[in-house]
């Protein structure tokens, strides 16, 4: 149990530092849409978050959103 509540606090201190760093980039270039920076950072997050987890991307995003979906119904 222990385990899983520091997994759950990694995951969100990651998902911390990504929202920083797309906040960061965004403001840095604003020639480039900030939905292009967005998307490509998220990408690159979900990709490196799945190789760490020892998971496919496809199961990770699909955790993700069901994450956000239940946050939103709450």
């Amino acid at each position: 149990m222990k385990s899983r509540k520091w997994r759950i606090g990694a995951i969100l201190l990651a998902a911390v530092v990504f929202a920083g760093a797309v906040a960061g980039i965004a403001l840095a270039d604003p020639g480039q849409s900030q939905n292009a920076v967005f998307n490509d950072l998220y990408q690159s997050f979900v990709s490196k978050l799945a190789a760490n987890l020892g998971l496919e991307q496809d199961k990770v995003t699909a955790a993700l959103e069901a994450t956000k979906k239940q946050m939103l119904d709450e």
